[in-house]
């Protein structure tokens, strides 16, 4: 997963540095104020304000900080036109746009119906498919039995799919 961070100032000039996941979510917002360090993690189970030591705040500044640049360095390349061949140079023969915006389509898609889940059953999903839980491990945390976390699983299926259905019509 590709982590895209962004630097933003609030009302105040006060930077705040941004994580973004693949999909576009917020995973954390990091700042200083006033020599004090400060951390927002977004997680499924919901939003965890933490203060960090100065030593912990300076590396994450600095690595969010080196990871926007790095994402917004300049590259130039003095070519001339008349030596590239576009066909070739962007698009390999098996590029279909179409089949990228499907697939872009299919993930908001997806994003949606995970957020039409039931609660008990997106917090299920996200923990098996995004933490990398066992399903074995979930039961023990929830205090009820792996064949349950299986069928809640499979109704969360059904829902996805159902919802997925309904918006392709």
């Amino acid at each position: 997963m590709k982590i895209r961070q962004t630097v933003r100032r609030d009302d105040s000039g006060k930077e705040i540095f941004l994580s973004y996941d693949d999909w576009g979510e917020l995973n954390s917002e990091v700042w200083e104020e006033d020599g004090v360090y400060s951390a927002r993690i977004h997680t499924p189970e919901g939003v965890k304000k933490i203060q960090l030591t100065e030593d912990d705040g300076k590396r994450m500044i600095e690595i969010a900080r080196e990871s926007y640049n790095d994402e917004h360095r300049e590259t130039r390349r003095h070519v001339s036109l008349e030596a590239m061949d576009p066909g070739e140079r962007f698009f390999t023969e098996d590029y279909d746009p179409l089949n990228e915006l499907d697939e872009k389509y299919r993930k908001q898609l997806l994003r949606e119906a995970l957020n039409a889940l039931p609660q008990g059953q997106r917090d299920i999903v996200i923990k098996v498919y995004f933490l990398n839980r066992k399903q074995k491990d979930i039961a023990e945390e929830k205090g009820i039995s792996p064949a349950t976390v299986s069928r809640q699983l499979s109704k969360a299926f059904d829902n996805i799919r159902g919802y997925m259905e309904e918006r392709n019509r």
